[in-house]
């Protein structure tokens, strides 16, 4: 397989999005971007997530994973600093390690769940993909890859994958490794 960079691509890099000041709903952390707000669950809510139009107050997307093992969902997002109106949010199933991520794209009030990958970072706690992930934007949606230094781990074969030599193409329908 081969990889599908683009030679001038618009990169979609981790937001560092910190959680709102002053929290609306118990038991949930809530991130505030230009269109909507995600509210991930904390304590007994620990794995439910949903996101509302920031204009209506509408839910206009919900995750609901509670009867998973997994503990909690770890969320980051990427974007354009400058530019918003499209943002892409992975959200890692995590306990001891993380069993994957979906990957979610935001775009324009609606979001596209694309998938769920069975892939984590192979360091001391078995991170999140979100941790060492970037997005390219590319004409049927993102390229994902990965920092070179990062070993990527599929949990489903136990193949170690070093970072630079995989690759997924997301679209709003599916994930695909293309790399």
């Amino acid at each position: 397989m081969g990889g599908l960079k683009a030679q001038s691509p618009e990169i979609y890099t981790d937001l560092y999005m910190e959680p709102m000041k002053y929290q609306q709903f118990k038991n949930f952390i809530g991130y505030e971007l230009e269109n909507y707000f995600l509210y991930v669950g904390d304590g007994k809510e620990s794995l439910y997530l949903y996101i509302l139009d920031r204009n209506s107050g509408e839910k206009i997307y919900t995750l609901d994973e509670r009867d998973i093992k997994a503990r909690r969902h770890a969320i980051r997002f990427f974007g354009l600093a400058d530019d918003q109106s499209t943002t892409v949010v992975t959200v890692s199933l995590e306990g001891d390690y993380s069993y994957g991520s979906h990957i979610l794209i935001v775009e324009n009030n609606k979001v596209y769940n694309a998938g769920f990958i069975q892939y984590g970072v192979d360091n001391f706690n078995f991170a999140s993909i979100g941790l060492y992930a970037q997005f390219e934007k590319h004409e049927d949606g993102f390229l994902m890859f990965f920092r070179e230094d990062a070993r990527i781990i599929n949990y489903a074969t136990e193949e170690l994958i070093p970072g630079s030599e995989i690759e997924f193409l997301v679209t709003k329908q599916k994930i695909t490794r293309t790399k």
